[in-house]
């Protein structure tokens, strides 16, 4: 982000001959920040919120956080009765993919 922002102000200060007054600072915070910002909230649930009502019920408020068209925010949630328990199945298969990976 750091290099498109570099670039863009490069190329809107070259052109203040042009549009003199052009707020380059305005210009990147409106190109960059307003228009190109997006929203992503990623949320694991158990079984309080196991229905789509409740779920949705987690996301409340969100519209009123990231504003602008819905496009830019994204909002998932992925249901597990005993995170603990699959984090742990989830752990003992990667060990074991590295195993087979690192013995080849």
């Amino acid at each position: 982000m750091g290099e498109l922002t570099s670039e863009a102000t490069t190329l809107l200060a070259l052109n203040q001959i042009r549009f003199p007054n052009m707020d380059v600072d305005q210009a990147i915070d409106t190109i960059i920040w307003q228009e190109m910002r997006r929203y992503r909230v990623s949320i694991t649930t158990s079984a309080t919120h196991s229905s789509d009502k409740a779920r949705m019920r987690l996301f409340d408020g969100f519209d009123v956080k990231a504003l602008g068209d819905r496009s830019r925010r994204t909002g998932e949630t992925m249901h597990f009765d005993d995170l603990r328990v699959w984090m742990a199945e989830f752990v003992d298969l990667v060990a074991k993919k590295i195993d087979e990976v690192a013995n080849v």
